[in-house]
């Protein structure tokens, strides 16, 4: 055997006997936390997103510009606050 794939193999065997289910359960907790912070900025965006755009309709010249921000705010509010209903919707029936 090649003297990399042994040193490879010891590697992966010195972590799978150090490592232990407290560390698995940090890495969920700590996977959870991000999932919600990211949650929790992309609604706070998708509504600036919304109020920005209907603010940009307002300006004479830029209504376009409005349109496509506006309907990007409401993309992101439906991708971020439907998201998570529907993940839970799912999740009752199977």
């Amino acid at each position: 055997m090649k003297r990399e794939t042994v040193f490879t193999l010891a590697a992966f065997a010195l972590i799978a006997l150090l490592s232990d289910n407290a560390m698995a359960k940090d890495l969920t907790s700590a996977a959870k936390s991000y999932t919600a912070t990211v949650a929790q900025i992309a609604q706070g965006l998708s509504v600036t997103g919304i109020i920005a755009g209907g603010l940009i309709m307002q300006i004479p010249g830029a209504g376009g510009f409005g349109k496509k921000t506006l309907s990007s705010g409401l993309l992101g509010a439906l991708c971020s606050f439907g998201a998570p209903a529907i993940q839970a919707f799912l999740q009752t029936i199977f």
